[in-house]
């Protein structure tokens, strides 16, 4: 087959399975990718199929089967990385993210490189629970790049993006696990005392027991929540239970584990300032 363009080059190959191809850049090029297409004659014409990327790579090995047609793709600008990261008091359990479309050189999902020029969008999607917050510049302090989940801006230069999120306290659980008694994780908001108190006792009203009540307690503002309970208690019934011996703190968060409707939680000081 011919194709009219002059720089084409047409090669006939016999007696190898695999061939080998090889590109060099010329000065300040950069190499992006080879791609291939197949070439079938059809009837008295050739019909070309769709390029497919094979290599990333300057030297490919290529199989040497049928008429096929390469191209070795150059960026008309050096690439730039591109990474999203999570900013302070997000993490990877509370959500992630994707980029549309991928560029070269992927790492984990969550870098790639591009062509200045690209239209680009990255996606944040919350897990369970969680709730998106905004794409920031910096992983704190910064600008608020969109509280949209998709934000689309066009490439120019290398750039990290920072992706936040929070627990949302209006998210409904429902369990689609039939009759089966499974356990169910939630995890209160921050709550603020109006001063440093040791919590001695704890009371949970549900429609089934066993309940795991775990406490979270810190006393400085800025910090994040401890990820390990400071106090963690079994109950099986109504009445009020003993927690164990703990230091004053003024910010708490309480979680439960519980296979049925939690209605309320307390803890305070006594167990006698439980005794409803």
């Amino acid at each position: 087959p011919t194709s009219g363009n002059a720089s084409d080059k047409f090669y006939s190959v016999t007696g190898v399975g695999v061939g080998g191809l090889m590109t060099l850049p010329a000065a300040g090029g950069v190499f992006m990718k080879w791609q291939r297409k197949t070439v079938t004659l059809v009837g008295e014409e050739w019909v070309e199929g769709t390029y497919e990327d094979i290599a990333t790579t300057p030297a490919v090995a290529v199989p040497v089967a049928g008429v096929l047609k390469f191209k070795a793709i150059y960026y008309s600008t050096a690439p730039v990385r591109v990474r999203a990261e999570y900013r302070s008091g997000s993490d990877a359990t509370q959500g992630g993210c994707f980029f549309h479309p991928e560029g070269a050189n992927g790492a984990g999902g969550v870098a790639y490189d591009y062509r200045p020029g690209t239209s680009l969008t990255v996606t944040a999607v919350p897990s369970g629970g969680h709730r998106f917050v905004g794409w920031y510049s910096a992983a704190t302090g910064g600008t608020l790049l969109s509280a949209a989940p998709a934000y689309t801006f066009g490439v120019s230069s290398a750039l990290t993006v920072y992706m936040a999120f929070e627990q949302d306290t209006d998210a409904v659980y429902v369990w689609e696990g039939a009759s089966e008694n499974k356990m169910m994780r939630w995890r209160s908001k921050r709550y603020v005392s109006s001063s440093p108190f040791d919590p001695v006792a704890a009371r949970v009203y549900a429609d089934r027991y066993p309940v795991t009540l775990n406490i979270y307690a810190w006393s400085s503002p800025a910090a994040a929540a401890p990820t390990m309970p400071t106090q963690s208690v079994t109950v099986y019934d109504q009445e009020a239970r003993r927690l164990p011996t703990a230091r004053k703190e003024k910010y708490f968060e309480v979680e439960v584990l519980a296979s049925a409707p939690v209605t309320m939680i307390a803890f305070g000081t006594s167990m006698g300032g439980l005794a409803v």
